[in-house]
């Protein structure tokens, strides 16, 4: 059962092999040197996170793909296959668990393998398996749900500590499921389970309000954030569409998640997956963006109501024709729901290919400067691109008419896409001692100018002040100088 429904993600996912990096997958991959050449540096707070584990992944999978992009790819696939066969044996232990006496025996794991395929496949979820930079949310999940596993085994509390902390150290967002957990667990450990996740969600913020320089959270008003908070709730489902952000709205979703709330009151197992979807849901719903990555923890709770639904759906008190047209309508409710996932995530895996390209082409434009590049010399690049590149993928992809993505646009990048430091420091082979910094350095031995038009670079000769209108131009440099000069601009 397992191993049917982590080969069915597979063979849907495997194209997420052949695509390239995008965005802040080069922001990542850039710190691969610097961590090369001083480990600890995993420990730093990166933007607003300190995700050692994330970082400790990618680069790992950097160094087993040499550099190239399918390792990354490569990694993120197998976290998100490792979750889907997770889950699928989570779901089974809790259907066996709370529902033994009223499911036939070959019941429980035909639910759990149908749930977890559900969850796998889901569209919504499909930009944290094919954007490496999105990694840490399903990470977070795979340790969060390897942790309820083993609670559901009997695994020691050590071994269940050190899952949750791996979760947190990939994701913060892992803190808010945590209070789940104890009604999760068996009977019998429940009491050691509130007392494990207290302990290291204490500790954890703790150590968030000492290092981070801050949350990053919305300044919305609280009526903002109560409107925008249904969309969040429902894109999971791939309902959120239809959603208008009115209060009228607001308040009739509010009337019928009352209703559900009590229709479920005897149902201990789905009232929690609501649960587990409303508490992940709420950082999200904090944020200032909405990325669809935040959606993956999420879903793990409508993965719960909907093991239980079915369970409750496929009970033995039910008559057998009575179970037959509803495993019939069911099926074909889920068949036709699985269909359309497998056609999004296709399209979704071709749109990602087709916003890598042009910071592949940036990236490949700046090979040579960059190879050129000695010990303590500087590159400048003055840019002369129409730095639109951002505009156009936007347009491409509501053309195309798939989910919205994140198109950052970096006004102090080379053609608005990739830092000139960051491309230094993935084109670059590791030397000891030497990284890419931002700026020139004081005394550099050479300094290297050359004109990027947004597909080549070529050799600028200058001796003195550039001349206009040259002077005019969005000029980037950077240096391949002492590493200790990357620390200082970096250390926080």
């Amino acid at each position: 059962m397992v191993a049917g429904v982590t080969l069915v993600t597979a063979g849907v996912y495997v194209r997420t092999l052949g695509v390239g990096l995008y965005s802040d997958d080069y922001t990542w991959a850039a710190k691969m040197a610097p961590v090369l050449e001083r480990p600890l540096y995993i420990f730093s707070v990166f933007g607003r996170d300190l995700n050692p584990v994330l970082h400790l992944s990618l680069l790992f999978d950097w160094l087993a793909g040499r550099g190239a992009a399918w390792g990354l790819h490569a990694g993120s696939l197998a976290v998100h296959l490792a979750c889907t066969a997770l889950l699928a044996v989570l779901l089974w232990q809790l259907l066996q668990r709370r529902q033994t006496a009223a499911l036939p025996a070959w019941t429980a794991p035909g639910i759990a393998a149908v749930t977890a395929l559900t969850w796998s496949l889901n569209v919504q979820l499909s930009e944290t398996v094919i954007w490496p930079a999105a990694r840490g949310h399903s990470l977070a999940t795979l340790w969060l749900v390897a942790a309820l596993v083993c609670l559901q085994a009997g695994v020691g509390v050590p071994a269940v500590g050190g899952l949750l902390v791996l979760a947190l150290m990939s994701k913060e967002t892992a803190l808010f499921a945590l209070p789940l957990l104890p009604l999760l667990a068996p009977e019998g450990r429940r009491r050691t389970t509130a007392w494990l996740v207290g302990g290291l969600g204490g500790v954890f913020v703790l150590l968030n309000l000492a290092v981070k320089p801050g949350t990053g959270m919305s300044h919305e008003s609280i009526r903002a954030l109560l409107i925008k908070a249904p969309y969040v709730l429902l894109r999971p489902t791939g309902l959120a569409s239809f959603y208008g952000f009115s209060v009228l709205e607001l308040v009739a979703l509010t009337g019928v998640a009352a209703a559900l709330l009590v229709l479920l009151r005897k149902r201990p197992l789905a009232l929690t997956g609501l649960a587990w979807v409303l508490l992940t849901t709420l950082p999200i719903v904090l944020l200032p963006k909405l990325s669809s990555r935040y959606l993956y923890l999420p879903a793990v709770g409508y993965a719960l109501v909907m093991a239980d639904l079915l369970g409750l759906a496929a009970r033995r008190r039910s008559s057998p024709g009575f179970r037959r047209v509803a495993a019939g309508l069911l099926g074909l409710l889920l068949a036709m729901v699985l269909v359309a996932d497998v056609v999004g995530v296709q399209r979704e895996i071709t749109d990602y290919d087709l916003l890598a390209a042009p910071y592949e082409a940036c990236l490949k434009a700046l090979e040579v400067p960059v190879a050129a590049l000695g010990p303590n010399e500087s590159l400048v690049v003055l840019d002369i691109s129409p730095r639109d590149a951002h505009v156009r993928l936007a347009r491409t992809v509501a053309e195309r008419g798939t989910m919205l993505k994140l198109i950052p646009t970096r006004e102090d990048a080379v053609g608005g896409l990739i830092f000139l430091d960051d491309a230094i420091n993935i084109l670059k082979p590791r030397a000891p001692g030497l990284l890419g910094s931002r700026g020139m350095l004081q005394a550099p031995t050479a300094v290297h100018v050359v004109v990027y038009d947004g597909t080549t670079t070529r050799d600028l000769h200058v001796s003195g002040p550039l001349p206009d209108p040259l002077d005019r131009l969005p000029r980037f440099a950077a240096s391949w100088g002492p590493a200790e000069r990357y620390f200082r601009q970096h250390h926080r």
